[in-house]
């Protein structure tokens, strides 16, 4: 026990210790790369060409949402999303997908977490994060501190520290502000019901077109066109990293949160509310440089706010993904899309032996 818990420990303080990379300064050729894809007014079509360049094929909604819900780790409260779905139904490829298109020094992952590290790790690592959480990091204690990084944007805790000089027992109160985005994998049918509150949920099916597509591109790995798809590769991941180091941190205005009207038939459809307008938010973001500079009065002062006003494009790509595909899926039913497919075809067997009977 006192080797594991050593080793631990130094397995922790890595972890706890990850430099952050110094941002990095853009050459000329590279600006003009990032800026052909944040002023592209097709971008979300060119996003989903570039998946498939990337050797991801198929549930190109799906890919949308999570290129997304990682462009909202730069928004005050960030998206997070839970990705269920049998063994070898995607889910790993898809987040390898999305490490792709995302900055290095953007992506935390790990394969064991110990809860400790946690309130341990710098404040300024927790701004502006991915946080890639696979199965084998799913843990009780892990997922509480993550649901109270979600709620509150910040992980606090009070600890008894040794003085070393006196040897006296002190208490610590160790509070550290989180800005990061929780890509959450998983099997289980079954989810904590905190958990699902505080993430959108994806349901990752793979049908037979979706599957012969896979099979496609793992053909292409094998032949010599591959030489060709990785100088390819590398310019289309090239692009992303410096599309993002041009983002700049603007405020938003949203006014779709006065024009909605949302579902409000269960106390869940409060925090969905929050993640449509959050979602509309992170596409304007990521659309700032297609949009003119706005300049709002600050009610009560003389002070004045720039920023970027959301638009109905953005609220329609957010309509079409969070609504159509998100809330409609899981949201309104809290039942999976498997489990409803399973209870369509029981009611059709039902129907063709109730005409026969």
């Amino acid at each position: 026990n006192v080797i594991l818990t050593y080793f631990e420990n130094k397995r922790d303080l890595r972890f706890a210790g990850t430099g952050e990379k110094k941002k990095k300064v853009l050459s000329e050729s590279e600006k003009k790369l990032g800026m052909e894809l944040l002023c592209d007014k097709n971008v979300f079509d060119t996003i989903l060409s570039h998946a498939r360049k990337l050797g991801y094929a198929g549930q190109e909604e799906n890919v949308l949402i999570l290129f997304i819900v990682g462009i909202s780790r730069f928004q005050k409260e960030p998206l997070s999303i839970y990705l269920t779905g049998e063994s070898s139904s995607g889910k790993t490829a898809i987040v390898r997908l999305l490490e792709k298109m995302t900055l290095e020094e953007d992506i935390w992952k790990a394969n064991s977490i110990s809860p400790e590290v946690l309130y341990y790790v710098e404040e300024k690592k927790y701004k502006g994060k991915i946080f890639l959480m696979g199965e084998s990091t799913h843990d009780e204690k892990v997922e509480g501190i993550v649901r109270q990084m979600q709620s509150d944007g910040e992980i606090a805790k009070l600890v008894t520290q040794k003085n070393e000089q006196s040897g006296a027992m002190n208490a610590e109160y160790i509070q550290k502000k989180v800005q990061m985005s929780f890509i959450i994998t998983t099997t289980k049918v079954g989810i904590n019901p905190e958990n699902l509150s505080r993430c959108l949920v994806l349901t990752l099916d793979e049908d037979k077109h979706q599957i012969s597509e896979a099979q496609a591109m793992i053909g292409l790995k094998h032949s010599f066109e591959k030489e060709k798809a990785h100088v390819e590769e590398e310019l289309i991941i090239k692009q992303h990293y410096a599309a993002q180091y041009l983002l700049e941190p603007v405020k938003v205005f949203n006014i779709f949160g006065k024009l909605t009207r949302f579902p409000s038939s269960r106390p869940t459809m409060k925090r969905a509310f929050d993640h449509f307008l959050y979602f509309i938010d992170s596409i304007c973001y990521f659309r700032q440089k297609q949009k003119p500079w706005v300049t709002r009065n600050i009610p009560g002062s003389d002070k004045k706010v720039r920023g970027k006003k959301c638009d109905m494009f953005d609220y329609e790509v957010a309509y079409r993904l969070y609504v159509q595909r998100v809330l409609k899926r899981t949201g309104l039913t809290e039942i999976a899309s498997g489990t409803r497919g399973v209870y369509e075809k029981i009611r059709q067997m039902v129907r063709k032996e109730a005409e026969k009977k």
